[in-house]
């Protein structure tokens, strides 16, 4: 049990790290895409934290791997359909916007973080030994 606790004391600490990173980044961002995408990144960040709490609480309280916490029916992790955000910017990018050096960076380290979150998930995927444990880091990678 311990080794689990410790997994997701890990995540944990990613996706804290991650939400934080995402938060900067929407603020700093010049592009308007950019900064709906780290503004979502940072909600679904906020979601998992919640989630992997849960789960680390009640592994610590009684052993046993809870069923996946679901969002609510009034939650919606993307607050806007990503097919419109795609259409206005193809509507700047035929304006000539420029593109900031920090924003493309920026990117880059999210997908950077996004490609070890998802390793470290399907790891411990495969690792699980129940059903649920097995579910919850499918859900997350």
């Amino acid at each position: 049990m311990k080794d689990k606790i410790e997994a997701l004391k890990i995540a944990y600490r990613t996706e804290l790290d991650g939400f934080d990173f995402y938060q900067k980044s929407a603020k700093n961002c010049k592009n308007r895409l950019g900064k709906i995408i780290f503004d979502s990144l940072a909600k679904e960040e906020h979601y998992h934290i919640d989630m992997i709490k849960k789960i680390w609480d009640s592994l610590e309280k009684d052993e046993n791997w809870p069923d996946f916490p679901k969002p609510g029916n009034d939650e919606k992790l993307m607050p806007i359909e990503f097919d419109s955000i795609f259409k206005d910017a193809e509507k700047e990018m035929d304006k000539n916007v420029e593109t900031d050096a920090n924003d493309i960076k920026a990117i880059k380290l999210a997908m950077d973080i996004e490609s070890k979150g998802y390793d470290f998930y399907k790891k411990h995927e495969e690792k699980a030994d129940n059903e649920l444990e097995k579910q919850f880091y499918a859900k997350m990678s």
